[in-house]
C-alpha cells in the first residue's frame, strides 16, 4: 500500500554565523585527521599548507550543502583529505 506524501519536506535553514560556529565545533578534529592522513610529507611547511587546504575545501563543502549533522559530516573527512592528496600529487614540482 502506497501513501502519498502531501506535507512537503522543510530542510532547516541555518545563518551564515549558525553554520560557522557549527564548523567550529568540529574543525579540531579536522585538523587532527588531516594532520595525521598527511604525516609523510616531508616538509613542515607543506604538511601544514596542505592541512589547511583540507579545511578550506571542507568549510567550503560545508557552506554550501545542505545542513548535516555533525556526525555526518565527520564521515566525509577522508575525501577531502584526498583530494588534496590528489591536488598534491597532479601538481608538478
Amino acid at each position: 500500500m502506497l501513501i502519498p506524501m502531501t506535507v512537503p519536506v522543510s530542510i532547516p535553514v541555518l545563518s551564515l554565523e549558525a553554520r560557522q560556529q557549527a564548523f567550529v565545533t568540529i574543525l579540531p578534529l579536522l585538523e587532527t585527521k588531516a594532520r595525521f592522513a598527511l604525516r609523510d610529507l616531508a616538509s613542515p611547511h607543506d604538511r601544514e599548507d596542505a592541512v589547511a587546504e583540507v579545511v578550506a575545501l571542507a568549510w567550503e563543502h560545508f557552506r554550501q550543502s545542505r545542513p548535516l549533522p555533525a556526525s555526518r559530516f565527520i564521515q566525509q573527512i577522508p575525501l577531502f583529505i584526498a583530494t588534496v592528496r590528489q591536488r598534491l600529487s597532479s601538481c608538478p614540482v
